[in-house]
Formats: C-alpha cells, structure tokens, sequence
C-alpha cells in the first residue's frame, strides 16, 4: 500500500510559526495551510457535551491559544515553545478519521490518538523530528497518544 506524500515542511517553516512575544499570536491562516489534515479539522463535528465550542478546528485553536498566552509557556526556551506548540496544534489530527455519529445524536472519535500518532509511517513524524533534534517525534507521540480530550 502507497503512502500519500505530505507537502514538504521545512524545519525552519516550522521554527517560523511557533509565535513569539510580545503578541504571542499564531499564524493560522499559515498553519491551516501545511497540512489537508488540519484544514479538515475545521468540518470535523465534536460532541457537544465535552466540546460545546464546536468542531475541532477550533477547539485546536483554542488549545493553541490558551498554551501561548501561558506565562509559564512563553518563559520556556524557544525550542521547548516549539515542541509544544506543535503538539497542541496536531493533537487532534486524528479525529476525522475516526469520528462518528451514534444513533442516539452523540458524537464519539474512539481511537483518534492512536490514529493522529506523529509517526514516520504517516508522514508527520519526518517533517516535525528536527524540532527537538530528533525528540519531537517520540514526545509528540506521547502527547498526542495519551490525551483524552
């Protein structure tokens, strides 16, 4: 089975999109448009028991946003801001694939971490490893992998 090639991201791309301060504001429009999978975020129905904001894309946004205005987060070394910016940017990226409509109206993404792992096998792990010399991957994984919302 053939792999779709993700867009190439440069690690310096990358570095470029992790907000700084004072303004400590992302770019979204430039983050949407690395990968197809986080512009789908955006259709990406949640149930609205755990997510009353809405669909994905914009609890994403919101997870972003509270990280970056983090006063701890925004102390930490660049390199740290990066590891968990993108982490909290892909945590989610999983959930398209996996999510369904219940037939008493609930929504439910089983598996969804599982399914948004950085890896090299989906492509992501390759274009986010240099971040942290080759760490990001497997710490991202971890992230990704262990979150419950």
């Amino acid at each position: 089975m053939h792999k779709s090639a993700k867009p190439t991201v440069t690690h310096q791309q990358l570095l470029s999109l992790v907000p700084t301060g004072p303004i400590w504001q992302p770019n979204w429009d430039a983050i949407w448009s690395l990968w197809p999978e986080l512009a789908v975020l955006d259709d990406c129905p949640q149930d609205p028991i755990h997510h009353a904001e809405g669909n994905a894309g914009i609890h994403t946004r919101m997870v972003v946003e509270a990280l970056i205005s983090n006063e701890e987060w925004q102390s930490l070394p660049s390199l740290d801001h990066s590891y968990l910016f993108w982490a909290a940017v892909l945590h989610d990226i999983g959930k398209p694939a996996v999510t369904k409509h219940e037939e008493d109206g609930r929504i439910f993404s089983r598996g969804h971490s599982r399914v948004g792992r950085l890896s090299p096998d989906n492509g992501f792990g390759m274009q986010v490893l240099p971040l942290r010399g080759g760490k990001l991957c497997a710490g991202s994984s971890t992230s990704i992998s262990c979150h419950s919302g």
